[in-house]
């Protein structure tokens, strides 16, 4: 088997898992946010059942955002061009989402939103450059 056949069958892999991690994800995205919160034993209305509710949703959330991520970075497998900094402006900003809920204040405009899509989008323009740059070399 040749070395690039290798890589080839590596890539092809790469994306089997994924593909199988983020179908995982996607299914049980619910039943990870009951193991974690489990609401049944509080009264609806209640204050503790308020606050595990708004846990349940900020995990499933955070999942549905890896969720995306992992498409992304599955598409993002072998493509060039526009289409490969589009999605990996999708992966920045997915992963953005993720660090936001966990780190800071979702629910307001920050200094830290505008850095994270600043880095974002600076990342993606380098490299998308810089492939093109080896593509015309």
């Amino acid at each position: 088997m040749s070395l690039i056949q290798r890589l080839h069958h590596q890539q092809n892999l790469s994306k089997v898992i994924l593909a199988i991690v983020l179908l995982l994800l996607f299914l049980g995205n619910s039943r990870i946010c009951y193991f974690f919160y489990d609401m049944s034993k509080y009264t609806y209305g209640s204050v503790e059942y308020a606050l595990l509710n708004d846990k349940w949703w900020d995990l499933r959330l955070n999942i549905t955002s890896v969720v995306f991520m992992l498409g992304f970075v599955l598409a993002r497998i072998g493509s060039d061009g526009v289409l490969r900094f589009i999605l990996s402006v999708g992966i920045g900003l997915s992963l953005s989402n993720v660090i936001d809920r966990v780190f800071f204040d979702v629910q307001v405009y920050t200094k830290s939103d505008i850095f994270m899509l600043i880095t974002t989008l600076s990342f993606s323009i380098y490299e998308y450059v810089k492939r093109r740059r080896k593509i015309i070399k």
